[in-house]
């Protein structure tokens, strides 16, 4: 249910949203504390976050399989700095790890981003995993 942003005209709106807002405060609350006595506990914010990039990702390629454009495949290097982005390594320690230089591993990765269509390296890094390009041990 989505809800326009209204004008606050008065202190009786404004009043009125935040009786509102100390409402859903106690119902969550509330629900709360019914999800811990029943053993049930609620995701955190950071994990919601991971979830949120990994269902993008597998949309995203879902939505290029029903593609049949000629877009190229990533490059063995691409593919390369993306598995060392995956495993949380900088573009200083890829760079060391493949001997090349900073700047060209940012090029790498700025043209693996593009291709993805994300300003995200993560988000890229997990498009590489689901499209296939290399696994995650």
């Amino acid at each position: 249910m989505r809800h326009e942003p209204r004008e606050i005209n008065d202190l009786s709106t404004i009043l009125a949203d935040i009786e509102n807002i100390d409402r859903l405060r106690t119902c969550i609350q509330t629900l709360s504390e019914a999800m811990v006595f029943a053993g049930i506990s609620l995701p955190s914010l950071e994990d919601l976050e991971k979830l949120c990039v990994i269902l993008s990702a597998g949309t995203a390629s879902l939505k290029g399989q029903d593609d049949d454009s000629s877009e190229p495949a990533l490059s063995n290097r691409q593919c390369e700095c993306m598995y060392w982005i995956a495993q949380g390594k900088s573009s200083w320690e890829i760079s060391q790890i493949m001997k090349i230089s900073e700047s060209t591993v940012n090029y790498h990765i700025q043209q693996v981003l593009r291709h993805f269509e994300t300003s995200s390296r993560t988000v890229a890094a997990i498009r590489c995993v689901t499209a296939g390009y290399f696994q995650i041990d």
